[in-house]
């Protein structure tokens, strides 16, 4: 399985593309979002580490974000499978780059990209079997 990794400088760039992804018939099960949230962080449901969104969910992955505090990045807006992998790695700074690195990337790639969550970029990450 692929991840295909974005990185935007907004937090609603990021949660335009996770709706266009899933007009494009992109389960919710396979996209994540990580990011600042904004507006998402004052009205947040909890997230439950052991349960992946259902594709058949209707309100989709935006509805399903949670909370999470990473030292170093602060509090984020954390939905999809990656919320699940930080979890499972104990929401640290480094909890970010073993979870991308798990999902297939190369360690500057995952450095690279927590860094720049560190900095208040947001993340759209989308797994995808190989063609």
């Amino acid at each position: 399985m692929l991840t295909h990794t974005y990185i935007f400088d907004r937090y609603t760039e990021a949660k335009e593309a996770v709706t266009a992804l899933e007009a494009s018939a992109i389960s919710p099960a396979f996209i994540s979002l990580v990011g600042r949230g904004g507006d998402d962080l004052m009205s947040l449901h909890a997230y439950a580490p052991g349960e992946q969104i259902a594709p058949v969910n209707p309100s989709g992955l935006l509805d399903a974000l949670g909370l999470m505090v990473i030292p170093g990045a602060g509090p984020l807006a954390v939905g999809g499978w990656f919320a699940a992998g930080i979890a499972a790695r104990g929401t640290t700074g480094q909890a970010v780059v073993e979870t991308l690195k798990a999902a297939g990337h190369k360690d500057a790639d995952a450095q690279i990209i927590a860094e720049a969550l560190h900095r208040g970029a947001s993340v759209v990450a989308v797994r995808a079997n190989a063609v």
